[in-house]
């Protein structure tokens, strides 16, 4: 809804200014402004914007139809926060140029500034509490019960402790793991309260990382069961492993230590799973 006013004010306006069809295009191509290094820094922004989309293949094995369902709805979801994303922004930018208060605005709260100017002052404090009450209600909730179901199903597969894998004879639901999430999220929170660029830098990290993974699985998988297409399980995975890779070096440099801490950690725990007598990982898993 706070969206749908903005996108709604924000074209009224545009058309109270009369704009060029130049302030139509500069937002996709500008040509004064326009450079590669520009869009290639913008990357990591827009890998973190899109992070959680595809959160619901979490519940491969709970949903009607398996796989299959899932798949079609990760791409309705890649597609809805893509043209939610890329409409606000594109208005946003088209206005840019005709506003009045915006310019100069500093850029940790330019949209918000600019919201108030489009939609008026009394917008400013509406979209600030539904950011918030998003970020911290809905954002986290969905976070939590997610990262949760995957330790709830490595641990499961004996990819973890056992520990997380118990389910809670009251409600039905794998307790431990939840809990764990909680209290990590809690202490990673805390510590981390003075550094919020360094934690966000250090989020796309590791979503970079795992994205890298998966298209480098997409490759391998699909050459293993004779079905590799050259451009979908080729071109494709190849181009995106560049880009992600790209994003991945531009990230803050405490963010990559922090971030390979992390991956050395996780190697760690699986090492001692598999010396414990994990099984070994199967293109059926």
């Amino acid at each position: 809804m706070v969206l749908f006013l903005f996108a709604a004010f924000a074209t009224s306006r545009i058309i109270e200014l009369k704009p060029t069809l130049e302030h139509f295009i500069a937002p996709f191509y500008n040509r004064s402004d326009f450079s590669m290094a520009m869009v290639f820094a913008a990357v990591p922004i827009a890998a973190l914007s899109y992070i959680g989309f595809d959160a619901v293949s979490t519940l491969n094995e709970e949903a009607k139809g398996g796989g299959e369902t899932v798949s079609r709805a990760t791409m309705m979801l890649l597609m809805l926060v893509t043209v939610l994303f890329v409409g606000q922004v594109y208005l946003a930018a088209v206005f840019v140029p005709l506003g009045t208060v915006y310019q100069g605005a500093a850029a940790d709260t330019a949209f918000y500034t600019l919201s108030a100017e489009i939609v008026g002052a009394w917008f400013l404090p509406v979209i600030t509490l539904t950011s918030g009450i998003i970020a911290l209600m809905a954002n986290t909730l969905v976070s939590q019960a997610t990262t949760a179901r995957v330790l709830f199903s490595m641990s499961r597969d004996k990819r973890l402790p056992a520990y997380l894998s118990r389910i809670s004879a009251r409600t039905n639901v794998p307790a431990n793991a939840i809990v764990t999430v909680a209290l990590v999220s809690f202490v990673v929170a805390f510590a981390g309260a003075g550094y919020l660029d360094v934690m966000v830098t250090l989020v796309t990290f590791g979503a970079l990382t795992a994205y890298i993974l998966l298209h480098v699985s997409v490759m391998i998988y699909f050459r293993k069961i004779g079905q590799a297409q050259l451009f979908s399980h080729g071109v494709s995975p190849v181009l995106g492993v560049l880009l992600l890779s790209y994003a991945l070096w531009s990230t803050n440099v405490h963010a990559k230590v922090l971030g390979a801490a992390w991956m050395l950690g996780g190697l760690l725990i699986a090492w001692v799973m598999r010396r414990r007598g994990a099984p070994s990982l199967t293109w059926t898993d």
